[in-house]
């Protein structure tokens, strides 16, 4: 990968991982609950569900790419058809009060495996490694150097995204519980996800 490419992608990691959805709710309630440190055994637990879908994509995506390319391009159109419509859900969700979501106890080990299971049970994750990959890598010449690169970029970029909103949240309760606010938030981001989509799609 190309330091151009590799900042292409850690800008469209950050694009993804701060538009709203149950991570994203779930670290905004956890920090107005439990606040910023509790938080972060949860944002580990999602750092390590998002990795193993980030794994599970680049490998099977590789082999795809190697034996069945009219399928990869299929695949990668259904993922950008996916972030568009991910975009549009988000500029009509109607406002949701973070303290409503549930965020379960604030010990450690519970936290983190919050994060994990709340990852490893939503299939977007996937969905959105299978739209983005295509559209930064090389498939049919993937490396090892590529696939670290690539997975410092997610985890650092994911980690860092989230302890961001789980600051914010627990250090700005009152804004962040303003439905105005939260509508704002969710449109701001949908119109972000539909320009990702529609970036990935005309970048091949």
């Amino acid at each position: 990968m190309t330091i151009e490419t590799s900042i292409a992608f850690a800008i469209a990691c950050f694009v993804v991982m701060a538009t709203p959805g149950p991570g994203v709710m779930a670290t905004i309630g956890r920090g107005m609950t439990h606040g910023f440190w509790q938080t972060q055994y949860f944002v580990m637990g999602i750092a390590l569900g998002d990795l193993t879908y980030l794994l599970s994509a680049i490998f099977g995506l590789a082999a795809i790419a190697t034996h069945f390319e009219g399928v990869f391009t299929i695949i990668r159109w259904i993922g950008v058809a996916y972030l568009i419509y991910l975009g549009i859900k988000a500029w009509t969700a109607p406002p949701v009060d973070p303290r409503d979501i549930k965020v379960g106890s604030p010990k450690p080990v519970a936290g983190f495996l919050g994060g994990l299971f709340l990852t490893l049970g939503n299939p977007k994750a996937i969905m959105f490694y299978l739209g983005f990959l295509p559209a930064f890598i090389d498939m049919k010449n993937l490396s090892g150097t590529d696939i670290g690169i690539v997975v410092t970029i997610d985890v650092v970029v994911l980690v860092t995204t989230m302890a961001t909103y789980a600051f914010l949240s627990s250090s700005a309760r009152m804004i962040l519980r303003s439905p105005r606010a939260i509508k704002y938030f969710n449109r701001s981001a949908g119109t972000v996800m539909i320009g990702t989509g529609a970036f990935i799609a005309i970048r091949n």
